[in-house]
């Protein structure tokens, strides 16, 4: 019981620093994790790693999480380990190799009736499609994934979906009126989300996403009242991390 409290315990503080920017403190608790879990703390790590700046490190970690995984019992952490490394490869213009993992992802989730992973990796694998151009394949994927994880996903999977369909009307058609109001409406549910999941380095990127959103529209007042906010937090927490690897 005294080590699932202390696991337990580690792995909230590490989100905390991580969430708030906070490197130290995060790096301690990655030393603590690694003493309990070590398979927890390698994922972890490879997130921290890109947040660091460190890409080709963070990649290699999570490799080395999924060899260490094959023989894991535990099939979500698995999971996880896979769809971090193939994350990490899109944040690195690996598209292709990325989208070959989640979907042998996607397929064992399936296969194991692990339900609300199966729509994480779609959501995913929606993302994909988006920056790669295939915008009605990425919708339908949205429409597919959208009400489990609304329902049954925590509120930072949540606020992703929204940075998903956000991404996708911004690259489809960024300057019509209809898009502008998809793209609004996303952005606006992603910064709720991230605020009740306190991710205060997202939802600085939710704001600066916004204020570039409303310049190219030369709605100067709506802009300059997201940049203040976007200055003020980014004062609080100077950090900065990239939604689309988690």
């Amino acid at each position: 019981c005294a080590f699932h409290w202390k696991l337990c315990e580690s792995l909230i503080e590490f989100d905390r620093a991580f969430f708030f920017g906070e490197w130290i403190a995060a790096d301690q608790w990655i030393i603590v994790i690694e003493q309990l879990a070590p398979l927890d703390a390698g994922l972890r790590k490879a997130i921290l790693l890109h947040a660091k700046g460190d890409l080709r490190e963070s990649i290699n970690v999570a490799r080395q999480n999924v060899e260490k995984m094959k023989t894991c019992k535990d099939l979500r952490l698995r999971l996880r380990c896979d769809i971090t490394l193939a994350m990490l490869y899109v944040s690195n213009k690996l598209e292709h190799v990325a989208l070959s993992i989640l979907e042998q992802c996607k397929n064992l989730a399936c296969r194991h009736s692990l339900d609300l992973f199966e729509h994480i990796i779609v959501r995913r694998i929606a993302y994909i499609d988006a920056i790669e151009g295939r915008f009605d394949k990425a919708l339908m994927k949205i429409e597919r994934c959208k009400w489990i994880l609304q329902t049954r996903s925590q509120p930072l999977e949540n606020a992703l979906l929204h940075m998903t369909i956000f991404t996708i009307y911004s690259r489809k058609s960024p300057k019509s009126p209809d898009s502008f109001s998809h793209q609004l409406n996303a952005l606006a549910a992603a910064r709720r989300e991230f605020r009740r999941a306190s991710v205060p380095l997202l939802e600085k990127t939710v704001l600066f996403q916004a204020a570039s959103l409303y310049d190219s529209c030369k709605k100067i007042e709506e802009r300059d009242e997201c940049a203040t906010l976007l200055y003020e937090m980014n004062e609080r927490y100077p950090g900065k991390i990239d939604w689309t690897v988690l």
